[in-house]
Protein backbone atom coordinates (compact mmCIF):
# COMPACT_ATOMS: atom_id res chain seq x y z
CA UNK A 1 0.00 0.00 0.00
CA UNK A 2 2.59 2.58 1.14
CA UNK A 3 4.51 1.54 -2.45
CA UNK A 4 1.16 2.28 -4.54
CA UNK A 5 0.61 5.58 -2.67
CA UNK A 6 4.50 6.91 -3.32
CA UNK A 7 4.18 5.79 -7.05
CA UNK A 8 0.87 7.67 -6.90
CA UNK A 9 2.16 10.76 -6.06
CA UNK A 10 5.40 10.93 -7.73
CA UNK A 11 3.12 10.34 -10.79
CA UNK A 12 1.07 13.60 -10.13
CA UNK A 13 4.28 15.35 -9.57
CA UNK A 14 5.04 14.58 -13.32
CA UNK A 15 1.92 15.36 -14.63
CA UNK A 16 1.33 19.30 -15.77
CA UNK A 17 -1.69 19.95 -13.13
CA UNK A 18 -1.32 17.56 -10.78
CA UNK A 19 -0.83 17.67 -7.07
CA UNK A 20 2.15 19.93 -7.97
CA UNK A 21 1.19 23.95 -6.90
CA UNK A 22 0.86 26.21 -9.75
CA UNK A 23 4.03 28.91 -9.20
CA UNK A 24 3.36 32.31 -9.34
CA UNK A 25 4.08 34.45 -12.37
CA UNK A 26 7.29 36.36 -12.92
CA UNK A 27 6.75 37.74 -16.22
CA UNK A 28 4.63 39.43 -18.45
CA UNK A 29 4.68 38.90 -22.39
CA UNK A 30 5.27 42.08 -23.65
CA UNK A 31 5.47 41.55 -27.58
CA UNK A 32 5.61 38.68 -29.78
CA UNK A 33 7.05 39.19 -33.21
CA UNK A 34 6.77 36.81 -35.67
CA UNK A 35 5.44 33.03 -35.99
CA UNK A 36 3.27 31.58 -33.09
CA UNK A 37 5.33 29.99 -30.63
CA UNK A 38 2.75 29.44 -28.25
CA UNK A 39 2.61 32.31 -25.95
CA UNK A 40 0.83 35.95 -26.79
CA UNK A 41 0.96 39.37 -25.62
CA UNK A 42 -0.79 39.70 -22.33
CA UNK A 43 0.73 36.33 -21.29
CA UNK A 44 1.88 35.64 -17.91
CA UNK A 45 4.86 33.35 -17.56
CA UNK A 46 5.95 31.18 -14.30
CA UNK A 47 9.43 30.58 -13.56
CA UNK A 48 10.97 27.46 -15.52
CA UNK A 49 9.21 28.02 -18.39
CA UNK A 50 10.53 27.01 -21.71
CA UNK A 51 9.98 28.90 -25.09
CA UNK A 52 11.14 28.31 -28.68
CA UNK A 53 12.04 30.55 -30.68
CA UNK A 54 11.96 30.69 -34.28
CA UNK A 55 14.69 31.89 -36.41
CA UNK A 56 14.41 36.05 -36.12
CA UNK A 57 11.17 35.57 -34.36
CA UNK A 58 11.54 38.50 -31.29
CA UNK A 59 9.81 38.11 -28.19
CA UNK A 60 9.93 40.90 -25.36
CA UNK A 61 9.32 39.68 -21.50
CA UNK A 62 8.51 42.09 -18.82
CA UNK A 63 9.97 40.48 -15.42
CA UNK A 64 7.84 41.70 -12.18
CA UNK A 65 10.03 41.72 -9.75
CA UNK A 66 13.15 42.64 -11.08
CA UNK A 67 11.52 45.07 -13.51
CA UNK A 68 13.56 44.30 -16.28
CA UNK A 69 12.37 44.63 -19.65
CA UNK A 70 14.56 41.90 -21.77
CA UNK A 71 13.78 41.30 -26.04
CA UNK A 72 15.48 38.29 -27.30
CA UNK A 73 15.85 37.43 -31.03
CA UNK A 74 15.94 33.52 -32.06
CA UNK A 75 17.17 30.39 -29.96
CA UNK A 76 15.50 28.95 -26.45
CA UNK A 77 14.35 30.96 -23.63
CA UNK A 78 13.92 29.61 -20.12
CA UNK A 79 12.15 32.26 -18.12
CA UNK A 80 14.10 32.41 -14.58
CA UNK A 81 12.99 34.69 -11.47
CA UNK A 82 14.27 37.86 -12.45
CA UNK A 83 15.54 37.73 -15.85
CA UNK A 84 15.40 34.92 -18.97
CA UNK A 85 18.51 31.94 -19.84
CA UNK A 86 18.86 32.43 -23.99
CA UNK A 87 21.05 29.45 -25.58
CA UNK A 88 21.79 30.50 -29.34
CA UNK A 89 19.77 33.87 -29.23
CA UNK A 90 20.63 37.39 -28.83
CA UNK A 91 19.57 39.05 -25.58
CA UNK A 92 18.85 42.93 -24.69
CA UNK A 93 17.52 44.04 -21.97
CA UNK A 94 16.70 47.24 -20.18
CA UNK A 95 15.33 48.51 -16.79
CA UNK A 96 12.01 50.60 -16.50
CA UNK A 97 9.90 52.18 -14.36
CA UNK A 98 7.84 49.69 -12.15
CA UNK A 99 6.97 48.95 -8.49
CA UNK A 100 8.96 45.83 -8.41
CA UNK A 101 9.20 42.81 -5.78
CA UNK A 102 5.71 43.00 -4.08
CA UNK A 103 4.34 42.27 -7.72
CA UNK A 104 4.75 38.22 -6.41
CA UNK A 105 3.46 37.81 -3.22
CA UNK A 106 -0.33 37.23 -2.61
CA UNK A 107 -1.90 39.78 -0.63
CA UNK A 108 -4.30 40.12 2.10
CA UNK A 109 -4.57 43.62 2.38
CA UNK A 110 -8.28 44.29 1.83
CA UNK A 111 -9.96 44.52 5.07
CA UNK A 112 -7.13 46.62 6.26
CA UNK A 113 -6.83 48.93 2.95
CA UNK A 114 -10.97 49.79 2.94
CA UNK A 115 -10.79 50.73 6.88
CA UNK A 116 -8.36 52.74 6.06
CA UNK A 117 -9.83 54.69 3.41
CA UNK A 118 -13.41 54.54 3.77
CA UNK A 119 -13.67 54.96 7.82
CA UNK A 120 -12.13 58.46 7.55
CA UNK A 121 -15.51 59.24 5.04
CA UNK A 122 -16.08 62.73 3.71
CA UNK A 123 -14.26 65.20 5.60
CA UNK A 124 -10.99 63.07 5.48
CA UNK A 125 -7.87 65.09 6.23
CA UNK A 126 -4.94 62.44 6.04
CA UNK A 127 -4.72 60.02 3.21
CA UNK A 128 -3.80 56.36 3.48
CA UNK A 129 -0.64 55.07 2.61
CA UNK A 130 -0.51 53.55 -1.20
CA UNK A 131 0.21 50.48 -1.54
CA UNK A 132 1.22 50.72 -4.95
CA UNK A 133 3.03 53.11 -7.30
CA UNK A 134 1.98 52.88 -11.12
CA UNK A 135 4.07 54.40 -13.40
CA UNK A 136 1.31 54.88 -16.27
CA UNK A 137 -1.75 56.81 -16.16
CA UNK A 138 -3.11 53.68 -18.87
CA UNK A 139 -3.87 50.98 -15.51
CA UNK A 140 -3.68 47.63 -16.49
CA UNK A 141 -4.78 45.19 -13.51
CA UNK A 142 -3.97 41.37 -12.92
CA UNK A 143 -6.91 40.04 -10.39
CA UNK A 144 -5.65 37.03 -8.63
CA UNK A 145 -9.19 35.64 -8.30
CA UNK A 146 -12.21 36.51 -11.07
CA UNK A 147 -14.67 39.90 -9.84
CA UNK A 148 -17.77 40.85 -11.94
CA UNK A 149 -16.59 44.41 -11.37
CA UNK A 150 -14.46 47.05 -10.12
CA UNK A 151 -14.73 50.37 -9.01
CA UNK A 152 -12.13 53.38 -8.79
CA UNK A 153 -12.30 56.30 -6.39
CA UNK A 154 -9.88 59.23 -6.63
CA UNK A 155 -9.18 59.92 -3.21
CA UNK A 156 -7.28 63.08 -2.81
CA UNK A 157 -10.06 65.27 -5.38
CA UNK A 158 -12.92 64.71 -3.78
CA UNK A 159 -14.79 66.46 -6.73
CA UNK A 160 -13.67 63.05 -9.37
CA UNK A 161 -17.36 61.08 -9.59
CA UNK A 162 -16.65 56.89 -8.50
CA UNK A 163 -15.74 54.87 -11.60
CA UNK A 164 -17.51 51.48 -11.19
CA UNK A 165 -16.96 49.10 -13.81
CA UNK A 166 -18.14 45.73 -15.72
CA UNK A 167 -15.09 43.35 -16.02
CA UNK A 168 -14.27 39.89 -17.25
CA UNK A 169 -11.10 37.81 -16.84
CA UNK A 170 -8.05 38.20 -14.76
CA UNK A 171 -6.21 40.79 -16.81
CA UNK A 172 -8.31 43.93 -17.74
CA UNK A 173 -6.61 46.83 -19.30
CA UNK A 174 -8.51 49.95 -18.03
CA UNK A 175 -7.41 51.70 -21.15
CA UNK A 176 -10.15 49.78 -23.47
CA UNK A 177 -12.99 51.86 -20.93
CA UNK A 178 -11.29 54.92 -21.78
CA UNK A 179 -9.95 55.03 -18.10
CA UNK A 180 -6.87 57.04 -17.57
CA UNK A 181 -5.97 58.48 -14.21
CA UNK A 182 -3.83 61.90 -13.29
CA UNK A 183 -0.60 62.03 -12.77
CA UNK A 184 0.05 62.45 -8.67
CA UNK A 185 -3.07 61.05 -7.66
CA UNK A 186 -4.43 58.94 -5.46
CA UNK A 187 -6.83 56.27 -5.85
CA UNK A 188 -8.69 53.68 -4.40
CA UNK A 189 -9.69 50.29 -6.58
CA UNK A 190 -11.89 47.71 -5.71
CA UNK A 191 -12.88 44.33 -6.66
CA UNK A 192 -15.62 42.37 -5.16
CA UNK A 193 -13.44 41.42 -2.29
CA UNK A 194 -10.58 43.81 -1.62
CA UNK A 195 -9.23 46.95 -2.07
CA UNK A 196 -6.33 48.80 -3.05
CA UNK A 197 -4.49 52.38 -2.49
CA UNK A 198 -2.66 53.14 -5.59
CA UNK A 199 -0.42 55.96 -6.07
CA UNK A 200 0.46 57.66 -9.79
CA UNK A 201 3.55 59.25 -10.02
CA UNK A 202 4.04 62.28 -10.99
CA UNK A 203 6.17 61.59 -13.84
CA UNK A 204 3.71 58.99 -15.27
CA UNK A 205 2.86 59.10 -18.68
CA UNK A 206 0.11 58.26 -21.39
CA UNK A 207 2.38 55.28 -22.96
CA UNK A 208 4.72 52.80 -20.84
CA UNK A 209 5.57 49.21 -21.10
CA UNK A 210 3.12 46.82 -19.65
CA UNK A 211 5.15 46.44 -16.60
CA UNK A 212 4.79 50.48 -16.11
CA UNK A 213 1.25 49.79 -16.47
CA UNK A 214 0.71 46.76 -14.03
CA UNK A 215 -1.30 46.41 -11.09
CA UNK A 216 -1.57 43.04 -9.25
CA UNK A 217 -4.63 42.16 -7.23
Amino acid sequence: MRREKLIFFMAALLIPGGLASAGQPVAIVEEVRGPEIGVQQMDLLEEGRVIKLHAGTTLTLGYLRSCIRETVTSGSVTVGKDRSEVKNGLREEELVDCDGGQVIKSSKRGAEVAGAVFRQGKFRKTMPKPNWTLYSTNPLLRLSKPSARIRIERLDDDSEKPIDLAVNGLLIDLSKSGVQLDPGGLYAISDDSETYVIKVSPLAEDEGSLLSRLIPM
